[in-house]
């Protein structure tokens, strides 16, 4: 999978239990995308959100009773949803979720952080954004399978289609 550009859609309000998830993703390499970080100050920030929803290959929602209440983050989830990006909703806390968002998140598994210790949590985070629990993504997974395996199997399914081939060949 290799880098993956994620948005992360937040209350402020939330902003200490948010920051160590940013953190962690950031140091497995993504490309995370946080309001308070990369919007500057002579950018339209309306703009600068839709655009970065827009670019994100990952939309992560941080659940909390703060963010369900935020008007903010219903518009970033519209957009989200509008935009057909994959949406992985994170629990910081528990909320109820609003009548507004049920229908946008209605199917999609949780990754609970709220009472789950943080690094089962940011597997778990991990795995819902398709790498493994080491942060490796699935083409990264492949190339080092590819790398191990027998030379000897290949050599063998390649035989068996020359066999096939000669047989084909043989009845006709």
């Amino acid at each position: 999978m290799g880098v993956v550009r994620i948005f992360v859609s937040y209350s402020r309000d939330d902003a200490a239990s948010v920051r160590p998830v940013i953190t962690a993703l950031e140091a497995d390499g993504h490309d995370v995308w946080v309001d308070v970080d990369d919007v500057r100050g002579s950018v339209r920030w309306r703009a600068a959100i839709a655009e970065a929803i827009e670019r994100a290959d990952v939309f992560v929602l941080m659940i909390s009773p703060r963010s369900m209440a935020s008007e903010s983050v219903e518009r970033e989830v519209t957009l989200a949803s509008e935009a057909a990006k994959r949406i992985v909703p994170v629990v910081i806390s528990e909320a109820q979720i609003p009548v507004s968002l049920q229908y946008e998140l209605a199917g999609i598994q949780r990754v609970q952080f709220g009472g789950t210790p943080f690094d089962r949590a940011m597997t778990d985070l991990r795995i819902a954004l398709g790498q493994s629990a080491d942060g490796r993504g699935a083409s990264e997974r492949r190339d080092e399978l590819r790398a191990h395996r027998d030379p000897r199997l290949r050599l063998s399914v390649a035989a068996v289609s020359v066999l096939l081939v000669l047989i084909t060949v043989a009845i006709l």
